[in-house]
């Protein structure tokens, strides 16, 4: 065997995870049929898709390129053995994914995992495969999973749902994070490990996905089990609307924007005034959201408190020269 926990890129990894949640569905990934002559440069990895108690799962097992984001995969024979074929050398991380199967003993299915069994991409031990050589015992240790169930209500919108245990992700969907949108009936359900998280809703804003609300109540999910929190009412969103001014009072065209949540350092939104210096931020969750112009370096902060169905409107606001 040879495993390294070296240096990675979590970035492309995450990425190919994305990537990869679409392609496997749509069937892009298949064992080869039958043993061919290996690639020169290239190895194989090996090991068993299972349970933590010994029985073979079905399902796919990805090795991505730590470096190029390539993804070499296999599916899991009866006996729960695979081998990726032809796989250049280099590093990799090792993603079993489970087929979506209840079991008596699983009956949400099981958790998906990185070798050697965590939750994301960024703690994978990396693999190492070298030219002509096999790679073998990478194994996975599946536990079975729970189930989160519940309904967000309210304003009207597109929604999804994350269960978070580490800091608010730029994009939901990609890589790592348990995230789902809400069906038509606005419920939603979703498969995790065991573990304690908080329910953050987001919210569509044309091609992102932005947080809007947070739950009160914390999930604590164990394997197996299935739990209910209680309704999320999300409320209507607001927005903010500012026309801005250079210190002579002449109009900041093009001026560049942006906002955040207080006390969060990730920008939520960011815009150019136009040529009346004006710039109108839509679909904004209610709180507080610091405004800053041309960045923080330049400009003192403004905080401006956004409310449901209304426009906070900030007139003149003079830009340092």
């Amino acid at each position: 065997m040879n495993h390294s926990n070296g240096s990675h890129r979590p970035g492309s990894l995450r990425r190919a995870a994305a990537l990869l949640a679409s392609a496997v569905v749509a069937g892009s990934f298949f064992a080869p049929a039958a043993a061919i002559a290996a690639e020169p440069g290239t190895g194989r990895i090996l090991g068993r898709l299972a349970s933590n108690r010994g029985e073979p799962v079905a399902g796919d097992i990805v090795a991505i390129d730590e470096t190029t984001g390539r993804a070499y995969s296999a599916t899991a024979r009866s006996d729960g053995g695979y081998a990726i074929s032809d796989v250049p050398a280099g590093r990799y991380a090792v993603l079993f994914r489970p087929s979506d199967i209840a079991l008596p003993d699983a009956p949400f299915g099981y958790a998906e995992a990185w070798f050697p069994n965590v939750r994301r991409g960024d703690d994978a031990a990396r693999v190492i495969v070298d030219a002509g050589v096999e790679t073998v015992d990478v194994d996975a240790v599946l536990t079975a999973a729970g189930r989160v169930t519940g309904v967000i209500s309210g304003a009207v919108g597109e929604y999804a749902v994350a269960l978070l245990d580490e800091p608010t992700p730029v994009d939901p969907f990609d890589g790592d994070t348990l995230v789902v949108e809400i069906d038509r009936a606005g419920r939603f359900a979703l498969r995790a490990p065991a573990g304690g998280y908080e329910l953050l809703v987001y919210r569509r804003f044309g091609h992102d996905w932005l947080p809007y609300a947070l739950s009160e109540e914390r999930v604590e999910l164990p394997s197996r089990g299935d739990v209910e929190v209680t309704p999320v009412v999300v409320p209507m969103a607001g927005a903010v609307e500012l026309h801005l001014c250079a210190d002579d009072g002449a109009f900041a065209a093009e001026a560049d924007v942006t906002l955040a949540r207080q006390g969060c350092l990730r920008v939520e939104r960011d815009g150019l005034t136009d040529q009346a210096g004006r710039v109108l931020f839509e679909g904004l969750a209610p709180g507080r959201y610091v405004v800053a112009v041309d960045g923080v370096a330049r400009t003192p902060s403004l905080v401006v408190t956004v409310e449901p169905d209304r426009v906070a409107r900030v007139a003149d606001r003079p830009i340092p020269a």
